[in-house]
Order: structure tokens, then sequence, then C-alpha cells
């Protein structure tokens, strides 16, 4: 184990920017991620390095003893107040290696079925809910255009939990191609968009390989994706209500999935 005295340590300066630069996170594929049950619950081949806050290190003897003593680091005090990232911190904090998704093959299309599509999603907590849901619903794949927020944002991180760990996700760098790509393994592209030519999400029996394409909190879908979709389906919503949430609107478009599939667990 590694004492810490100085803010001017590198390995201080490098969280501060895992934690406010994604640009910083993408270099390094690492990210920062902070309290102890995500820790708990983070893959061991993942974590990197741990900093425990110096007047709480008897509260994670636990996680301590998983690790080998090179990558546990105590903090003193002051350094850890600047360094945390929310208010009531629990006094532990992780670097952890990227685990999305670098490339899709046809074996691995093989055995996804539903997937969710989610095309310029800005708010971090939206894309962690999504995340979230995604689990609980059975979701096989969430693909994220590159135009959306930073997968390791920290609030992501705080939104998901640990699901993160447990959801496959992949990072498209070329979404039309990909849309492509996921045609010629016989997956049916759906695109919900309120016009006059979609049609009830629920008056529709799903193909059992999917892509449900949500967009971006104030302006949708881009038109170059809705004009690849097979179908366009819409939510219906009651009083004077344009639109929904788009994670309120993936959780109706899930739970449908699981209602059609009978995938409910006792």
């Amino acid at each position: 184990m590694t004492e810490i005295n100085s803010k001017n340590n590198s390995k201080i300066k490098d969280l501060i920017k895992l934690r406010d630069d994604s640009k910083f996170r993408n270099d390094k594929s690492l990210f920062y991620v902070e309290g102890e049950r995500i820790i708990s619950d983070s893959p061991k081949e993942l974590i990197d390095s741990i900093y425990i806050q110096k007047s709480k290190l008897e509260n994670f003897k636990r996680i301590i003893n998983r690790y080998n003593d090179s990558q546990i680091f105590l903090i003193d005090d002051d350094i850890f107040n600047k360094i945390k990232d929310t208010i009531n911190s629990q006094g532990i904090i992780a670097v952890v290696k990227y685990n999305c998704i670098k490339n899709l093959s046809n074996n691995y299309l093989e055995n996804i079925q539903n997937c969710l599509l989610l095309d310029n999603v800005n708010d971090p907590g939206n894309l962690g809910t999504i995340i979230r849901l995604a689990e609980a619903t059975n979701i096989s794949l969430i693909i994220l255009c590159n135009s959306c927020c930073n997968l390791y944002n920290p609030k992501v991180i705080r939104s998901c939990m640990s699901s993160l760990f447990r959801v496959n996700i992949y990072i498209s760098d070329d979404i039309s191609n990909d849309i492509k790509f996921f045609k010629n393994n016989n997956f049916k592209i759906y695109a919900t968009v309120l016009d006059n030519e979609s049609k009830h999400f629920n008056s529709i029996y799903y193909n059992s390989k999917s892509v449900f394409i949500f967009g971006n909190e104030a302006n949708g879908i881009s038109k170059s994706l809705i004009d690849t979709s097979d179908e366009k389906i819409f939510i219906p919503m009651c009083g004077r209500i344009q639109s929904l949430n788009v994670a309120i609107a993936a959780t109706a478009i899930c739970y449908e999935l699981m209602r059609q599939n009978n995938y409910y667990e006792t």
C-alpha cells in the first residue's frame, strides 16, 4: 500500500482528469468510479487501482484484501476531498479499465436478440437509467452512436451502478455501416417516431432480432437514422404532452418486449 501526501502527485492529477475529462478517459481507456458498492461489484480483472481516504481505511479491509498492495493507495483526507465526486463520499475511489465491446462480428450477433440504439442521448442520467433498464428487461445489447454523452462519465456510472458491468454495450464509430451490418444479419430496425406513418408500439409482434432507435432529448432521432428504419412506432400520450423522456420511452418498449416474450422471473 502506497501513501500519497501531495496534491501534485501524478496519480492525483490523473484521477482528476479521469473524473472530468472524457478525452483523457478515452485516451487511457480508464474511468473513475466512487463508492463501496460499485467497486465491490466491479470485476477484479478490470480494476487498475484503488484510492482510499486515510481516515476511513478500516472501512474497506474486505475490498483491500482482494487486491495486491501495489494497487492500493492511501490518500490524505484534504487531498481526497479535492478528488472526490460526491458531497458525502464514502471514502473510496477506483480506476477501472474500459469494458465496452470494441467490434461486432457475425458470430457475435448470432446470440444477440433485442437491442437498443441510442442516437445523441446527451443526458448522463438518462444513459445510466437506460443501462439499468437493459439489465432489468433482458436486453441483449446497447448501441451508442459516438454523439452520445461519454459512457464513462461519473454521472452515468452513478445512474447505472453495477449494471455497467453486466450489460453488453457497443460504441459505434460508423452507425450507418453498423445498421447495414445488423440488417445483413436479419435484424429489423424500429425507430420511435411520432408521425402519421408510425404504428402503435404494442400493435406489432416484434421480430426476435430487433433494434429499437431512441433519439436525443430535445430533437429526437436524426433523419438519416429514421430513413434507415424498417418501421416507425409511437407511444400514445394523453393531455398536451408531445414527447416522453427518452428513458421513459425506452422503458415502455422494453417492458412490451418482456410481455411478448413472457419473460418474467419470479
